[in-house]
C-alpha cells in the first residue's frame, strides 16, 4: 500500500505539478503579499527561481491544473500553506532551529546568513564595521540581530564576500570567498569556554560525531545542508529556493556523517541544542540503536 501511495504521488506530481515547475522567477515589488492575495500570481510569490518547484509549500493548485483533481484536492491545495503562513509572518531571528544532521556546508549562499553566531566565544566585531543604533554592539549594521555580516560591510541579502571584510582581525581562513561561520571557527577558537556552558568555543554549533565545535560536513554528505535550507533558507532573495521560516535563524549540530547516526550522539546534540536556546529542533535522521540517552534528551528537550 506505501509503495502504491508512493507511485501515486510521483505520477501526481509529475503530470499535474510539473508543467508549472518550469515557470520563470516573476519580479514584484513586496513579498510576503498581504492577506487576500491570489497567491497563484507570480507576483505574489518569492523571487527564489526554485520556488516553482516547492509545490508542497503551496496552499493551491496551479489554474491550470484544476481540472486534473477533484473537489478534495482543490480544497486542500498541494502543500502545507507556507505561504499564506508568510502573509502572517516569516519568523523571528530570536527563534533558533537547531538541525541535527550530517552538518553544516558553511559557504552555502542560501545559509551563510543565517547561522547562528555566539556573542559569548566571539569579539565585538571592529568600529570599522559600524556603530550599532541599538543596545547590542555586536550588531553593527543594525538590522536587528547578530551574524557574519556584522563583520563586512554586506547588509539584507547581500553575500558576505570576502572583499567585504571590515574587522582586521578577520579573514577568510577556509579560502572560500565569502565570510562564514568556520571563518570565525578557525581564526577564533582559543581553548577557553568564554561563555562557561560547557562547550568551548562553541562558536556556531557543534559536532557531537566528532566532538568538536566545528559543525562541518566534512564528507559533503549534504543532507544537513538541505534539511537547513528547508526549514530557514533565506527567501526572496533571487537564489535557489524557499525556506518554510525566511527570518528564523539556524543553529548546526553535526550528529552523523549522514543521515543515519548513533543514538547516544543524537541525544548529546539534543542536549547541546536545547542548552543553547534552540526552540525548535529540526532532525530528519534515523538511528541504529534506540539508548536510553537519547529517550531522556528528548523528553528534556519536551519539557522545556
Amino acid at each position: 500500500m506505501t509503495r502504491r501511495l508512493l507511485s501515486l504521488t510521483a505520477a501526481f506530481f509529475v503530470t499535474t505539478l510539473a508543467p508549472w515547475c518550469a515557470r520563470p522567477p516573476v519580479a514584484h515589488a513586496v513579498w510576503p503579499a498581504s492577506e487576500g492575495a491570489d497567491l497563484r500570481d507570480p507576483a505574489n510569490q518569492p523571487n527564489d527561481p526554485g520556488y516553482g518547484s516547492q509545490w508542497n509549500l503551496w496552499s493551491y493548485i496551479p489554474t491550470e491544473n484544476l481540472a486534473r483533481v477533484n473537489d478534495y484536492e482543490r480544497a486542500i491545495g498541494s502543500g502545507n500553506h507556507a505561504d499564506r503562513a508568510w502573509q502572517r509572518t516569516t519568523g523571528d531571528r530570536r527563534v533558533i532551529i537547531a538541525v541535527l544532521d550530517s552538518g553544516a556546508i558553511w559557504g552555502e549562499p542560501d545559509l551563510v546568513n543565517k547561522y547562528y553566531l555566539n556573542r559569548g566565544e566571539l569579539p565585538i566585531p571592529a568600529a570599522a564595521c559600524g556603530t550599532s543604533p541599538n543596545a547590542d554592539p555586536y550588531d553593527t549594521n543594525g538590522d536587528g540581530h547578530f551574524n557574519v555580516q556584522d563583520f563586512t560591510s554586506a547588509t539584507g541579502h547581500d553575500q558576505p564576500a570576502a572583499v567585504t571584510i571590515c574587522d582586521p582581525s578577520v579573514s577568510d581562513a577556509n579560502q572560500n570567498g565569502i565570510l562564514d561561520p568556520q571563518d570565525l571557527i578557525l581564526l577564533f577558537s582559543d581553548t577557553v569556554d568564554g561563555d562557561l556552558n560547557g562547550y568551548i568555543d562553541d562558536i556556531s554549533g557543534w559536532d557531537t560525531f566528532h566532538n568538536d565545535n566545528d559543525a562541518n560536513d566534512d564528507t559533503r554528505f549534504g543532507h544537513g545542508r538541505g534539511e537547513a535550507l528547508d526549514s530557514a533558507g533565506e527567501t526572496d532573495n533571487g537564489r535557489g529556493e524557499a525556506g518554510v521560516c525566511p527570518a528564523c535563524t539556524l543553529l548546526m549540530v553535526r550528529t552523523a556523517d549522514s543521515f543515519v547516526g548513533e543514538s547516544n550522539e543524537i541525544a548529546a546534540g539534543t542536549f547541546f541544542a536545547v542548552d543553547s536556546g534552540a526552540s525548535v529542533i529540526q532532525s530528519a535522521q534515523g538511528a541504529i540503536n534506540n539508548s536510553r540517552a537519547v529517550r531522556d534528551a528528548f523528553t528534556y528537550a519536551w519539557a522545556q
